[in-house]
């Protein structure tokens, strides 16, 4: 929620500021997600349920990502943080 918006008052245009941002994610998501299992938080067929439509919507995001214009991109991402902050503060 706050790297893409970093990212954006750094100079990068708004599709290249989501890119950068999942690269920077994904690993770090990989590494958390490898510490969660070593430590026993969570087992691997608690999440394999998620597995295959996470890297489907990832793979259909990395292509439709430069077929959105950057200014619906800002809208849908605008969106994403609002219902974001949303669930946070009711959960």
């Amino acid at each position: 929620m706050l790297v893409v918006p970093m990212l954006k008052k750094l100079g990068l245009e708004q599709t290249r500021a989501h890119a950068t941002a999942v690269a920077v994610i994904f690993p770090l998501s990989i590494l958390s997600a490898g510490a969660y299992l070593l430590l026993g938080h969570f087992e691997l067929g608690q999440a394999a349920a998620y597995l295959l439509p996470g890297a489907a919507g990832a793979l259909a995001g990395g292509l439709l990502l430069s077929k959105i214009p950057a200014k619906w991109l800002r809208k849908i991402f605008a969106c994403f943080m609002i219902w974001a902050g949303i669930r946070m503060v009711l959960k």
